[in-house]
């Protein structure tokens, strides 16, 4: 049985992570600022429209990042296979790009049985595009080069192994073009939390420069 949730932008965002599903939140400093730490955090403007959501986000210097994302329903069985697919994630502008350090996404992500499963792409001007690699963090996908100057659309699919704790990315199309990818990469243990989520992220550079994103019709599907 195959369950679809889809539209998934267009629903609000919160600041306070109630755990709700549907609802869109801003969990605080992490990535390149170190997880939960007491630096000063940037904030996050969401603006559903008829074309997709902007998201203009504004960081504090010093590589902040824009973490959003959302919990679902949690499967009653852990999924075999895991599908995301999204009309565009990418900068609003190419000058929009120009400030970006990394947009990271679309991330759907399954934690349950101890282990966490994080299916993720993210892309950054200097490396290209990369792939989350559990406890081998972000991986680059050799001589694939992808810049989000313009309206990417995605859809990758990965298939889950709950007996041997691995996940792996099977297949990823990018504007039409489809990578074979089958990079097996085993899942991080994590005893503590039940949940399945989607999320993108958007890291600030350096300086901290503001700018923006567009994210349309984004779905997750899971059996």
């Amino acid at each position: 049985m195959t369950t679809i949730y889809a539209g998934l932008e267009k629903y609000a965002l919160f600041t306070k992570d109630q755990k709700i599903p549907f609802q869109w939140i801003q969990p605080g400093n992490t990535g390149n600022t170190g997880g939960g730490s007491g630096k000063p955090h940037g904030t996050t403007i969401w603006t559903p429209t008829a074309t997709g959501t902007v998201i203009q986000f504004d960081p504090k210097p010093n590589y902040d990042t824009g973490d959003h994302y959302m919990v679902l329903p949690y499967p009653t069985q852990p999924p075999k296979r895991l599908r995301t697919t999204c009309g565009n994630w990418s900068a609003l502008t190419p000058a929009d790009w120009a400030k970006s350090q990394q947009m990271e996404g679309p991330v759907a992500e399954y934690v349950g049985q101890g282990y966490q499963y994080t299916c993720a792409w993210a892309c950054n001007p200097k490396d290209g595009l990369r792939y989350w690699a559990g406890a081998q963090k972000w991986q680059s996908l050799k001589n694939v080069t992808v810049s989000l100057a313009n309206p990417i659309f995605w859809v990758y699919e990965c298939s889950l192994d709950a007996l041997r704790h691995t996940f792996t990315y099977k297949w990823l199309v990018i504007n039409g073009q489809k990578i074979d990818v089958n990079i097996e990469v085993p899942a991080v243990l994590h005893p503590s939390k039940q949940e399945y989520s989607i999320a993108v992220q958007m890291d600030g550079n350096k300086v901290g420069d503001a700018y923006s994103a567009l994210l349309s019709n984004l779905v997750t599907e899971w059996e």
